[in-house]
């Protein structure tokens, strides 16, 4: 606790850094001290215990964003203030199924939203990512999802990579090829 004290009270000073990964567990106290760093563009955390997202928007430069495993997570309500955001990564938010809050993210590129090793991401609907038109990779591997269709992406002209991680029927990759021409991986 010590160390993590002496971490988040570090960190705040930091006034040119632009990119932080923490490859070790993460609390709410460090969390929200990074979000002190405004100059960074990058951030990447392991696994948390975080609960709040709130102080994220400080970060109005970011520009890749990488939660892993994080399963107390309790809203993605304020990444949509991230408008710069171009990379995001989820991990086992075990609270969440809906995430058509990051339909408010028009600037994404890429977007991954996965599971646990153990556990699967639940998953309201995809239908928001058709809002993403500049998305040109999409990642759901290890989610659960009742309704699985493919139709919110046949808008995304830019799409390139789609690991989709459930099975497809033919008719549905023959769909994806002929709307989705620079798709190459699915």
């Amino acid at each position: 606790k010590k160390l993590i004290k002496q971490w988040a009270d570090f960190l705040p000073t930091l006034k040119n850094v632009k990119y932080i990964w923490f490859t070790s567990h993460v609390t709410q106290e460090l969390f929200d001290s990074v979000c002190k760093v405004i100059s960074l563009e990058g951030l990447a955390i392991k696994w948390s215990n975080i609960k709040t997202l709130d102080n994220i928007s400080s970060l109005s430069n970011l520009k890749y964003l990488r939660i892993g495993s994080s399963a107390k997570i309790e809203s993605i309500e304020p990444l949509t203030t991230l408008d710069r955001l171009e990379v995001l990564y989820t991990e086992n938010f075990k609270k969440i199924s809906d995430f058509s809050p990051i339909a408010k993210l028009t600037n994404l590129k890429f977007l991954s939203i996965e599971g646990g090793m153990y556990t699967k991401q639940p998953v309201d609907s995809f239908d928001f990512v058709s809002k993403l038109s500049d998305l040109i990779f999409f990642s759901a591997a290890a989610t659960k999802m009742k309704h699985r269709d493919i139709k919110p992406f046949l808008k995304l002209k830019n799409l390139e990579t789609l690991n989709w991680g459930y099975d497809m029927k033919s008719d549905e990759i023959e769909m994806l090829k002929s709307t989705l021409p620079k798709l190459k991986k699915y």
